[in-house]
């Protein structure tokens, strides 16, 4: 939510691009973006994660176990690109987002798994006038916003499994494997 309505902000007809559609933020920003009016384009490696990606909304998915999955994005949208990038991986995708930004383009990013450090190319970044957010947290806003659009339906949690806390070592295997649709949730 901090995401899409705080650190930047979708509004009807953008192309919205989210990374990793099957996680916890690729999940939640699909359901957000779509219901504010966006039109989303996920990325997914596995077809079940492609699928889930098109049941919660994305008009389209593309292969990111594929080298040129950019290329597919600005495909899908005519080779204009998309206006907001929902990013979350760090390293090399961070990197590949700026090659699917229409000029003018935001990228908004929360995370680091894929690698902290990333190379860019400075040039098309100020010569397309690209912005770069970072997003950390959420103000008590965006909680309420979360929570209201959870209780109405707007949001619905993609749970893929609860897992009790002595198996909490066979959660982190699940996630090494990236097989998990959604998120985990450990049950004390």
């Amino acid at each position: 939510m901090h995401m899409l309505t705080d650190r930047a902000e979708v509004r009807p007809g953008d192309w919205v691009l989210v990374v990793g559609a099957a996680s916890g933020v690729g999940s939640a920003a699909i359901q957000i973006a779509k219901h504010l009016g966006g039109r989303v384009v996920a990325t997914a490696s596995t077809p079940a994660k492609r699928e889930l990606a098109t049941r919660l909304g994305a008009e389209f998915v593309v292969d990111s176990s594929k080298a040129d999955w950019p290329a597919e994005v600005r495909k899908v949208t005519n080779k204009r690109g998309v206006d907001l990038v929902i990013e979350h991986v760090g390293g090399v995708v961070l990197q590949s987002v700026f090659h699917c930004l229409a000029r003018g383009g935001t990228v908004v990013t929360c995370g680091a798994t894929g690698g902290r450090e990333v190379p860019m190319q400075l040039w098309p970044f100020f010569v397309k006038q690209h912005r770069l957010i970072g997003s950390y947290g959420r103000n008590r806003g965006d909680l309420k916003a979360t929570l209201e659009w959870a209780a109405d339906g707007r949001l619905k949690p993609v749970i893929h499994q609860l897992i009790p806390l002595p198996g909490v070592s066979n959660a982190l295997e699940l996630l090494r494997s990236r097989k998990v649709l959604g998120k985990l949730v450990v049950k004390p």
